[in-house]
């Protein structure tokens, strides 16, 4: 009885270990790529706004900065009428690809069983992230918007249901994966009218239609999110640390 329940406490703590290295590598590789998305959105929100104020009070604000703010240069969701901005739908494209990637690989940092409703939640928030991708991406390729322009409404209100489903399932069983991964959410998935309300805090006014720099904001968002994974990995260990 004895031999057997040792076995049995062994195979649990393998088990228990296994489980561990599986959430350590997912949580790192998921940060690893939202870090790697960051520098692709902001390049391509330079791009766009390279000649536009920075912050309040510079000085930098012109003409041509004006005439950006058309959303006729909106690269994030390309569609007729649109002006191509050389090569920023396509540093956004695969920064946002990333991301859908990063969601399917932080989806394994979450403790077993993890269930068909977590994995379908996964699985159609990371295809709405690569559908936006891959749109902006084809777009800019092409120079003009995609074939897939007419789905893109109907796939963001998709993403944005699956990725709240997603949110609160993962939440259940790892409180600290989720809360680390909500500015993505907040500032990408549903992130419309957070940027919109965001944006004008930073360069010190509302445009008539884009507001310089906005599409920095989700990428800030990303940034944080993969910050706050690392933190939660640190977490995780000391709390695993003291129960040992």
């Amino acid at each position: 009885m004895t031999a057997m329940s040792t076995s049995a406490i062994a195979r649990t703590r393998h088990s228990a270990g296994s489980m561990s290295r599986t959430a350590t590598i997912a949580t790192v590789s998921a940060a690893v790529l939202l870090a790697a998305s960051v520098p692709l959105q902001l390049m391509a929100s330079s791009r766009r706004w390279t000649q536009c104020p920075r912050f309040v009070g510079d000085e930098n604000d012109t003409s041509m900065c004006g005439l950006l703010e058309d959303h006729l240069f909106d690269y994030q969701n390309p569609s007729a009428p649109w002006t191509v901005i050389d090569g920023a739908a396509q540093l956004f494209g695969a920064g946002l690809m990333l991301v859908a990637v990063a969601v399917l690989v932080a989806t394994l940092g979450v403790a077993r069983p993890r269930g068909p409703l977590l994995w379908a939640s996964a699985a159609v928030t990371a295809a709405a992230f690569a559908f936006g991708g891959v749109h902006a991406l084809a777009s800019g390729q092409l120079g003009s918007p995609s074939a897939l322009t007419g789905w893109t409404a109907h796939v963001a209100v998709l993403g944005q249901v699956a990725w709240v489903a997603w949110w609160a399932t993962t939440y259940v069983r790892a409180p600290l994966l989720a809360l680390a991964l909500l500015p993505t959410g907040l500032f990408t998935a549903g992130g419309g009218v957070v940027v919109y309300a965001m944006a004008p805090l930073f360069v010190g006014y509302s445009s008539y239609d884009t507001t310089p720099w906005s599409e920095s904001i989700p990428a800030y968002g990303t940034g944080l999110s993969a910050l706050a994974l690392l933190v939660t990995l640190v977490l995780r260990r000391r709390s695993t640390t003291e129960r040992e």
